[in-house]
């Protein structure tokens, strides 16, 4: 069995080595709001970092002013084009993004005249639940399951987006495993 076993073992690696590396080039995006509800929440701060080929290349910080707010920070619109022009045409990763970040972003968007970003999005929370079924929009459970530094409290959404990038790449590289020790799965009963 032995033999058989390594050249099953052999023909995954060999059969798996020309998949190419998936979505090395996206932005990471993470937002502060005054509460919880995606329906009256307003967009305090704003984090994004630009990934290329896997790794870190720029990044994005701003606080913002909530409406009717005397803060010295900008207000959403005057920051709006400047995270269109960041961001660019790249795919867009969010924690719970679904659920709240990219709905907030698009209802200050249409709030304040702007098209919201029609840039293709993903939501990094149910990827995670196909690894850790009881991950929450809360990265703490994350870190830990992939040895990453846990978040400090008063974090800010950059800081945050450098971790989600960390959590998202070692994701990509679990579901890679896990297809490469899934391919010729049939052939295993036999071997």
């Amino acid at each position: 069995v032995g033999p058989m076993l390594i050249a099953l073992k052999f023909g995954q690696a060999i059969a798996c080595a020309d998949i190419p590396t998936t979505l090395t080039d996206y932005t990471v995006l993470d937002i502060r709001a005054t509460n919880d509800n995606p329906e009256h929440a307003e967009i305090t701060e704003i984090g994004a970092v630009q990934i290329r080929n896997g790794a870190a290349a720029d990044h994005f910080h701003t606080d913002i002013s909530p409406q009717n707010s005397t803060a010295d920070a900008p207000t959403f619109q005057e920051v709006y084009l400047t995270l269109q022009s960041f961001v660019g045409i790249d795919v867009i990763v969010s924690h719970n993004g679904y659920a709240f970040d990219f709905q907030v972003l698009a209802r200050e968007a249409r709030r304040n005249g702007r098209a919201r970003l029609p840039n293709p999005t993903l939501d990094t929370l149910p990827m995670a639940r196909c690894y850790c079924p009881t991950a929450s929009a809360d990265l703490t459970q994350l870190c830990e399951r992939y040895h990453i530094q846990p978040l400090e409290t008063e974090q800010s959404t950059r800081d945050t987006c450098q971790t989600l990038h960390q959590i998202f790449e070692a994701m990509k590289t679990e579901r890679a495993s896990r297809y490469r020790r899934m391919k010729f799965e049939r052939i295993l009963d036999q071997v």
